[in-house]
């Protein structure tokens, strides 16, 4: 059914525009997510897929497309973003799917690991390719409560999931323990990607990820969110925290990176607060780390 839909979508897209207001309310009604993809940019995603990812538009998602396959849970079994290839567009990426990929992604609504089917079609006549991510309704959501120690480490910077951060703060949460949490993410790192490679890039990110080791306790963690951005758990209150991160942006700024590049880092921070919920506390976080970039980058943010 959803494959027709998206066919009558793609017809009313390219015959009259005025039809595709109805197709929508049909085409957003669906709970897979579908995006349509023509010449290489993304054209339309449906408002479900735009939730799934914690977006609100969908010129978010074509400023970052990346956003869809760095969500890509590694597991046995399941397709995830190839990191040590040069291939680096969506669509490059999901060119290695085969013709019964799946993938674990985090719902960032919900906060709960699900697998999907991909479907990808091409139409040659429009070079359309329309990518259809099939939720499996007969199987249980894992809830990342139920995440233990065995989750599969990022095989390129050697340091937790996304998945294992969400476990770890509800597990803190639950036994109301003081922690501060803090985003960091590395400023223009498509300009530093297009200027020494993919794979230089790559290495730049590991080096950087090793830098905040340095400056973290042990039992402190890096968590890897995504793409160029990273989150840690610091287990003091927000002024420590504040210190800490400061402490890593220099750290960083200080530092000569491959073929003597710079890089600087934009962070967010703020503390758990007893009285809500981790998600909220989460959002806060991130919310801080956008307002560092709107802020000139390279900057410590609280909030």
């Amino acid at each position: 059914f959803i494959t027709i839909m998206v066919l009558v979508y793609l017809i009313a897209y390219v015959e009259n525009k005025d039809r595709v207001d109805l197709i929508e309310t049909i085409f957003n009604s669906k709970d897979n997510l579908v995006l349509i993809i023509k010449d290489g940019t993304i054209i339309k995603s449906n408002n479900t897929l735009l939730k799934f990812f914690g977006l609100s538009t969908l010129q978010q998602l074509q400023k970052s497309p990346e956003t869809i396959c760095n969500s890509f849970i590694q597991d046995k079994g399941f397709f995830s973003k190839i990191d040590d290839s040069e291939e680096t567009t969506l669509i490059q990426q999901l060119n290695n799917l085969d013709k019964k990929s799946k993938v674990k992604m985090v719902n960032q609504a919900t906060k709960l690991i699900q697998t999907f089917f991909i479907h990808s079609i091409h139409f040659n006549s429009l070079n359309i390719d329309v990518l259809i991510f099939e939720y499996f309704p007969e199987q249980q959501s894992d809830i990342v409560d139920k995440i233990d120690d065995e989750v599969k480490l990022d095989p390129f910077t050697g340091e937790y999931h996304q998945s294992r951060f969400l476990y770890d703060t509800k597990q803190y949460g639950k036994e109301d323990r003081i922690f501060s949490i803090v985003f960091i993410d590395c400023d223009r790192f498509a300009l530093i990607n297009g200027s020494v490679g993919y794979m230089n890039a790559n290495k730049i990110l590991t080096e950087v990820v090793v830098l905040i080791n340095k400056v973290l306790e042990k039992e402190e963690k890096v968590y890897r969110w995504g793409g160029d951005q990273c989150v840690i758990i610091i287990h003091e209150k927000m002024l420590i925290a504040t210190k800490i991160a400061e402490k890593i942006r220099r750290s960083i700024e200080n530092h000569r990176f491959y073929n003597e590049v710079l890089v600087t880092v934009s962070l967010g921070v703020t503390e758990y607060r007893k009285t809500e919920e981790v998600d909220e506390c989460i959002k806060r976080g991130g919310h801080a780390l956008y307002t560092a970039k709107l802020s000139g980058r390279n900057c410590v943010i609280t909030k």
